[in-house]
């Protein structure tokens, strides 16, 4: 469960993990497997497949299909994918490529995602490679 202050923010150092969550989750999508996003962030895969887990479970929904050797994306996968790349990339070009911090306003995962991640999951899975 997330802390917050009494205006709401959310305690930056949840926020850190967040990002980091985000971004792993980001880095699987892209390269295509847990395996990859692992050598690339420098992490172990469980670590990047807990990473992923966590995320879920604060946006309540599946971001990927897990299946032994492939991950697929589901289509709320998909979708947060998008705006969680988009986020990263004007954080990065505001923080000139350092890693900030981010405050945060509302009072569920859906109010962070833009209302992705809210529902039950997507049967329609993307398909990445192991």
């Amino acid at each position: 469960m997330e802390t917050r202050n009494s205006a709401g923010a959310v305690d930056p150092r949840e926020l850190r993990g967040s990002l980091d969550d985000i971004r792993a989750f980001c880095n699987v999508v892209e390269l295509g497997s847990i395996s990859a996003a692992a050598g690339k962030l420098g992490e172990t895969k469980g670590a990047v497949s807990r990473r992923v887990t966590r995320l879920e479970g604060r946006l309540s929904t599946t971001l990927l299909a897990r299946r032994p050797r492939a991950v697929s994306v589901t289509e709320e996968g998909l979708a947060f994918h998008a705006k969680a790349r988009e986020a990263l990339s004007i954080g990065r070009r505001r923080g000139g490529g350092q890693r900030g911090s981010l405050t945060a306003a509302g009072s569920s995962a859906c109010d962070h995602t833009g209302g992705f991640g809210c529902g039950a999951p997507a049967t329609n899975h993307h398909g990445l490679s192991s």
